[in-house]
């Protein structure tokens, strides 16, 4: 409205000068960004009517200056159309206004305003298996797996707490039980640890393999002073989903191993830092 008042009042002031060459220019500039404006104002209108046609009767969430196709099943399970991209977004969830919603959601305000959402290398990894499902298995999960955990590699162990590993306990976590399995490397009792000193790595081996399947969480926790604890009050951790494991290993590098990942913690965990987890086949029950 202001755009156009002030139009008409220029105009009507220039009316008689027409020699005001300068000013006639500035009338049109301002004429031009008023059609811009409507052009714009009118394609917002489309999209969110298109949307509305395509949601037909569906309930779609309209808060906080969200327009999504969502809807709230419980507290914990969302059903939304797929978020898009290009010409599917005048009728769809817009990607960018999928990744806000889900990031405003992810992240506790009092702790700061940068996006808590997908930030660490599990949450990452299981981005990977969802475009996996969706992409290669044709939406379907593939199979359950039982596995054997047969040794554990960690690769570039000096300067991490004693620097070689008899500070680390590894926690064992199927799913999100609070119950877990604990194997104490200082102790032995359940395990085997080798410190090769010279190519600077541990290796450790089980007594009584355990068995994992489907969701995994390997936790390392130590008491050493000098292991920067970011997320989870430990020195590192990983999670896993058992079906993806291929040729029974699983290999990470420090930047796919949750903590290490972070720029404060790697004056510990150097660029070389890994892990290597070996597998054999269990029979499920």
């Amino acid at each position: 409205m202001i755009i156009v008042l002030v139009t008409f009042i220029i105009d009507w002031a220039l009316s008689d000068y027409g020699r005001l060459g300068v000013a006639g220019r500035s009338v049109r500039i301002i004429r031009i960004v008023r059609s811009i404006y409507i052009m714009y104002s009118d394609f917002r209108r489309f999209k969110k009517v298109t949307r509305r046609i395509i949601s037909q009767n569906k309930r779609r969430y309209v808060k906080e200056g969200f327009d999504l196709d969502l809807c709230y099943i419980t507290e914990r399970v969302i059903a939304m159309s797929f978020p898009s991209s290009g010409v599917r977004a005048l009728y769809r969830n817009p990607i960018g206004d999928s990744l806000n919603y889900f990031g405003e959601r992810r992240t506790d305000r009092k702790v700061g305003k940068t996006f808590q959402g997908v930030e660490t290398p599990s949450q990452s990894r299981y981005v990977g298996y969802y475009e996996k499902v969706k992409y290669d298995l044709n939406e379907e999960m593939p199979p359950a797996k039982y596995l054997k955990i047969e040794s554990v590699k960690i690769t570039s162990i000096k300067g991490v707490g004693n620097g070689d590993g008899s500070d680390l306990a590894m926690q064992i976590f199927l799913g999100y039980s609070p119950e877990y399995s604990q194997i104490d490397f200082k102790q032995q009792s359940d395990c085997k640890v080798e410190h090769n000193k010279e190519e600077d790595y541990i290796l450790v081996t089980f007594n009584d393999k355990p068995v994992v399947t489907n969701d995994v969480k390997i936790r390392f926790v130590s008491k050493a002073r000098n292991i920067p604890k970011v997320y989870d009050n430990c020195a590192f951790y990983f999670w896993f989903y058992t079906a993806f494991i291929e040729d029974n290993r699983l290999f990470l590098t420090r930047d796919e191993i949750d903590n290490p990942h972070k720029k404060k913690a790697q004056k510990v965990f150097r660029e070389t830092f890994s892990i290597e987890m070996l597998f054999s086949d269990a029979d499920g029950s």
